[in-house]
């Protein structure tokens, strides 16, 4: 097999493979793994599967193996560091871990943007059956999430199912003022704009960041009156709601 034959093959080979990463960072989130990182080695140092596993609520004798798997698995992807360390015990070389710029976005309950709600929400089971109906969408015609919800679409099942509402509503919240605060430094757009009324506009977070770098812009934000209701007060930013019609 030719060199460049070689490097495709192991290029779709990752491809195919991609969503162990994403099982994995879901079972690490929910474990608060990158938080006991940052607790007990800040964003600088490392910590060994061993400690790790000592912080979790396990008496599983493999949990360190696992970790040390997992965690592997992603400084092959440079999402944690990873170095050689002496054992303490039998002075031989085991692993230790620890955080790099990338997986600083995914320690919970700090102050500035966490991407955990976001990854936690799009890979959410019920997020994540619309796949399944993709193929169905394309030959059939139909909104894959509205196939895979007996008919329903994202905004109906949202409003029955409260969990699923909050997380979108955190990763909202923990991710889009990073995100727009990159934009708006390049998008000079509402310079001449009075007015934005941003359409489903959940909690205003997005608005938010319009208006406090463009403060001459009134911000409307409309979304269902369920979520405007729960949304806080923020300076040049009101708040409009629509009420789904009912049937006759």
């Amino acid at each position: 097999m030719a060199s460049h034959d070689q490097e495709a093959f192991l290029t779709a080979m990752q491809i195919v493979n991609s969503s162990t990463v994403h099982g994995v960072l879901s079972a690490l989130f929910e474990l608060s793994v990158f938080d006991i990182v940052a607790q007990k080695a800040g964003y600088n140092g490392y910590l060994h599967p061993d400690e790790i596993a000592a912080s979790l609520p396990t008496k599983n004798p493999e949990a360190s193996e696992m970790l040390d798997r997992m965690l592997r698995l992603l400084a092959s992807h440079d999402i944690v560091k990873c170095k050689l360390v002496k054992d303490s015990g039998n002075a031989l070389l085991t692993r230790a871990y620890g955080l790099t710029p990338i997986s600083r976005y995914f320690v919970q309950g700090v102050a500035g943007p966490c991407l955990v709600p976001y990854h936690q929400f799009i890979h959410h089971r019920e997020m994540q059956n619309c796949w399944y109906k993709l193929k169905d969408s394309i030959l059939d015609g139909g909104i894959p999430f509205n196939l895979s919800h007996d008919g329903a679409n994202v905004f109906e099942y949202l409003e029955k199912d409260k969990h699923l509402a909050s997380l979108l509503s955190e990763a909202m919240d923990k991710s889009i003022a990073t995100s727009m605060d990159i934009l708006l430094k390049m998008y000079k757009g509402f310079e001449g704009v009075k007015q934005v009324v941003d359409v489903g506009g959940a909690h205003g977070a997005t608005l938010s960041c319009i208006v406090s770098l463009n403060p001459h812009v009134k911000g409307i934000n409309f979304d269902l009156p369920h979520v405007v209701k729960d949304a806080p007060k923020l300076p040049g930013t009101f708040y409009a709601c629509v009420r789904r019609p009912t049937s006759e």
